[in-house]
Formats: structure tokens, sequence, C-alpha cells
């Protein structure tokens, strides 16, 4: 009996060491994705476009990039062990305490006017979007002297999904400024497209740690501080083949 009690106590120790052991290496392999967002143990918000209703539908519709894009984050999360209540809410129905809770917001002004608002607090990022009066499209505009257009519109109107394309797109974070206290985020994922949007979410989480890597630490920095990175996105037969880092700079 004593032999069989101590088989049992060894496999649950050996269980337990084990069960340890992965967890705190998990903890330690994605430690930078917890620098990057820095909103454990908070509620996180996932803001989606508003897509219109379908006449026969009780509820909206959801572009597929929008929804990728937010698997792609909450799968990164997940993975290190982010410790948050995820809420999804369109753009068009956050109420005022949402909005003073941590948000990662997915699109771009000309469907997430959320995202746009934020664009005009976040004065230190210097990003904005324009439409391009000669076409109606949108570019983005970056500080005075830097504009970004994306690639994907020089190719005809029905080019098959197959075939590879290009957009531009960005990832800001900085302190949310409808919390007074300064304690929660916000992130804004966004491409001039939604493949850019996809492909956005999609470097954030491959590349999180070359993010991390090039967020300063020191003086006025921090590693959990504000950034801008603005990057480039290759798309090919449904699917995100490659990201690039175009510009990354320290907000705070």
């Amino acid at each position: 009996m004593s032999l069989l009690w101590s088989a049992l106590v060894s496999a649950v120790a050996g269980l337990l060491v084990t069960s340890l052991f992965t967890y705190y290496k998990l903890r330690w392999r994605w430690r930078h994705v917890r620098d990057i967002l820095s909103f454990e143990g908070e509620d996180v918000v996932l803001v989606v476009p508003h897509r219109d209703r379908e006449p026969n539908s009780i509820m909206p519709r959801v572009a597929a990039e929008d929804v990728l894009a937010m698997m792609n984050v909450v799968q990164m999360m997940t993975r290190a062990g982010v410790k948050a209540k995820f809420k999804v809410k369109d753009n068009k129905h956050l109420t005022d305490d949402d909005k003073k809770k941590n948000l990662i917001t997915f699109g771009g002004a000309k469907v997430n006017d959320y995202t746009d608002w934020l664009l005009h607090k976040a004065t230190a990022a210097s990003l904005e979007f324009e439409r391009d009066p000669s076409e109606l499209r949108f570019i983005l505009k970056r500080q005075a002297n830097r504009t970004y257009t994306s690639p994907s519109y020089q190719m005809p109107d029905g080019t098959a999904p197959e075939i590879a394309r290009e957009d531009v797109a960005f990832i800001i974070k900085f302190r949310n400024p409808r919390n007074d206290a300064g304690k929660t985020i916000v992130i804004a994922i966004a491409g001039l497209r939604g493949i850019g949007t996809w492909g956005a979410a999609d470097c954030l989480r491959k590349k999180f740690r070359e993010l991390h890597a090039r967020k300063r630490r020191g003086d006025r920095f921090s590693k959990t501080g504000d950034f801008i990175t603005m990057l480039s996105v290759e798309y090919e037969n449904y699917d995100i083949v490659g990201t690039r880092i175009i510009e990354f700079e320290d907000l705070s």
C-alpha cells in the first residue's frame, strides 16, 4: 500500500512540475506580447466595423477580413496567457463605459468612425485618412511629408482573389483618451483596404518579437509604452503571404 501511495504521489508531483514548467515556459516565450499590449487583467473591447444589416437578417454583417484580424489578435493573447475578458462590439454600438476600457479597434476611417476619431486624438502619431480627390479613394497622410497609397488600387476592378496584391496598414498603441486615470489603452489596427487590416493583425501575431525589439527602453520610453508602426502587406490566393515593417516610431 505504501509503495502504491508513493507511486501515486510521485506521479502527481511529476505532472504538477511538468504543468508548471510548461506554463512558465509559455509565459516567458510570449512575455513580449504582454509588454506590447500591457492590459493584462482588464476587460478588452474588440471593436469591429459596423456593416449594414441584410433585409432578412437579424444581425449586422461582418467582413471576413475583420473577423480574421480579430482571430489573429485573440489567438495571440490567449497563447500569451493574457488574462482578460473579451467583449466584441461594432463601432456604432459602443457605450460610454465601453469607450473607457481597453480597446482594440479594427478597420480604417471608411468603415470605422471610431478609429477615425481616435486618430484625431492621437496627435503624437500624426496619422490620418484622407480621400484622394482624383480617384475618390483613401490615402494615409503621416506628418507633413509622407503619403501612403495602396498598391492594390493599381489592379483592375474584378481581379480574381487568387492574384497577388499589396496594401498598406498600421498599428498604433496609445493611452485611452476617454480614461482620465490613464489606466487603459487603445490599439488601432487598420489598412487602407480590408486585406491590410487582416495583414496588420497577422503581423502583430507573427512579428511581435521584432516589434518589441524596436521598442526602446530608457529616457522617456518604455517597452510597455505607446508606438506607431507602418506596414506593407502582401496578399495572394485568399491568404496573407507576407508583411514588412516600413516604419516604427516610439511615442512614449
